[in-house]
């Protein structure tokens, strides 16, 4: 594990060790994609408030976002200023460290309690297609770590790796990572498509790379707000949303049979931008 100040607590093996031939690739975003962020989050703010009675959870996002408009950590990931979050109240670095990799957990734990209900029949569905399927993410979770999810999962990819932060979504540093663990799979180049609720960071950016996109755009979504991510920031990042999806979708169920029907329509000739409910 790395600790605060080197994109804490984020662990630096990110694939499985077995090797396969895929034709397509299918990644997906975590946060409101998989779950809603916001109970995930809330879950796992309450596990350590009630383990530690000094990390009250509005206490740390308070320390946060103090911390956060300080030049000094205007740019740190936000492993590292939660970390700083819970030295500052602990006064204890080592203290700070071992709550934060129980945070970690605890959020990988609420991410399983709080999946959305499409989620393991999408990833059977893709399971039998022979899909590879990597999770490619700005946040902290894995679900390479999450039992329900594990088997499912090849690689995951996060921008708080220590090889990779601050090359956050939508730099194309970060999928391009991907690529690379997608390859040393076994994938040789074939169709890849990424799966996102964000029009800027996971369609755009992933079009602009020349993968095909899935907007997930759940009717149930709400504001995230233990975001650290400043309204100027948001808005700047929104304008680049400049691409549509190739499937706009409100669930991810069946989603193999439309992947496999767009690339069907694409090879007929036919426009694959499509909207399904």
């Amino acid at each position: 594990f790395l600790f605060c100040g080197q994109q804490a607590a984020y662990p630096s093996l990110r694939t499985r060790r077995t090797r396969r031939a895929a034709g397509v690739v299918v990644s997906f975003d975590l946060d409101d994609t998989l779950w809603p962020v916001v109970p995930v989050v809330e879950e796992a703010n309450q596990q350590i408030a009630r383990a530690h009675e000094e990390l009250a959870a509005e206490e740390v996002f308070a320390a946060m976002r103090r911390l956060r408009r300080q030049p000094a950590w205007e740019n740190s990931s936000y492993g590292d200023v939660r970390c700083a979050a819970y030295r500052e109240l602990l006064g204890d670095e080592s203290a700070a460290e071992a709550v934060l990799r129980q945070w970690i957990c605890a959020r990988n734990e609420a991410g399983a309690i709080h999946l959305y209900s499409d989620v393991i029949p999408c990833l059977e569905g893709l399971a039998s297609s022979g899909a590879m399927v990597g999770a490619i993410t700005n946040g902290l979770s894995n679900p390479i770590e999450i039992p329900q999810l594990s088997e499912f999962f090849d690689f995951c990819v996060s921008a708080e790796e220590e090889t990779i932060f601050p090359h956050r979504k939508p730099s194309p540093v970060i999928f391009e990572e991907a690529f690379l663990r997608a390859r040393n799979l076994g994938w040789t180049d074939g169709s890849w498509w990424h799966v996102g609720d964000d029009l800027a960071i996971d369609v755009a950016a992933a079009a602009r790379l020349g993968l095909r996109t899935v907007y997930v755009d759940r009717p149930e979504r709400v504001e995230n707000r233990f975001s650290l991510t400043s309204a100027e920031k948001l808005a700047a990042r929104q304008a680049e949303a400049d691409s549509e999806p190739d499937l706009t979708v409100s669930s991810l169920r069946g989603l193999a049979d439309k992947i496999q029907s767009a690339e069907g329509s694409e090879s007929s000739g036919t426009d694959a931008k499509i909207h399904q409910h």
